[in-house]
């Protein structure tokens, strides 16, 4: 009977042994590229035309560490393409009202650091949630056309001259929330998809769907 014990245990030790060599190292570093949609809000519009929110493309590189096979940190840095939103106001010009409009343009880069926890430890699909914190970096300008009044001679009299401020930029801290899953190719490639939200002080957020691919070293 003794016998029988030490055989089994020897057979279970090696069937063990076994299992853990056909499981991949764990991935120590992560390199990512991804392309986007990004709907982004800087503020509140206080305008009587309320455009808030404006949408361009985006693009990303990311670079992260794994502290287990589940547990990595991620920095992201991601740059848009320029969106515009536009103001109309009621403004009264020699006594007489008017409509002015101001038209101002964004170009935002984010860069956040994230810790993303993968479910599971499947060899293809790897659901993940990801937590952390963005700087937004927004570049900003904008222009509002001149404003004209016929006179009783027929001619136009300019009674606001063009505008045009900037450029300016504003640095912003937030938090940033995120999920997605990694659809792996090849033992170390993936292609990944996400949607990513952000939320900076004051008031400014983004929603950004992305895709791209990365590989594991």
């Amino acid at each position: 009977m003794r016998t029988t014990s030490w055989i089994c245990l020897v057979l279970l030790s090696f069937g063990v042994a076994a299992e853990a060599q056909q499981l991949p190292d764990r991935p120590k570093v992560e390199l990512g590229a991804t392309l986007g949609i990004l709907t982004a809000k800087p503020g509140d519009n206080a305008s009587t035309y309320n455009d808030d929110w404006y949408g361009e493309g985006r693009y990303a590189g990311s670079i992260a560490y794994y502290w287990t096979r589940n547990l990595k940190t991620e920095f992201e840095h991601h740059w848009s393409s320029e969106g515009a939103r536009y103001h109309l106001e009621h403004v009264r010009l020699n006594g007489v009202p008017h409509t002015a409009s101001t038209e101002t343009f964004h170009q935002l880069q984010q860069s956040a650091l994230r810790v993303v926890w993968q479910f599971g430890d499947n060899a293809w699909v790897h659901p993940y949630v990801s937590a952390g914190a963005v700087l937004d970096i927004e570049r900003q300008h904008s222009h509002s056309p001149a404003i004209f009044q016929v006179n009783s001679r027929g001619e136009h009299v300019v009674l606001r001259k063009e505008v045009s401020s900037g450029p300016r930029t504003e640095l912003r801290g937030g938090w940033t929330i995120g999920g997605g899953a990694k659809f792996y190719m090849t033992e170390k490639t993936f292609f990944n998809t996400a949607a990513i939200g952000t939320f900076s002080m004051p008031k400014a957020k983004t929603v950004s769907l992305i895709a791209g691919f990365g590989i594991d070293f």
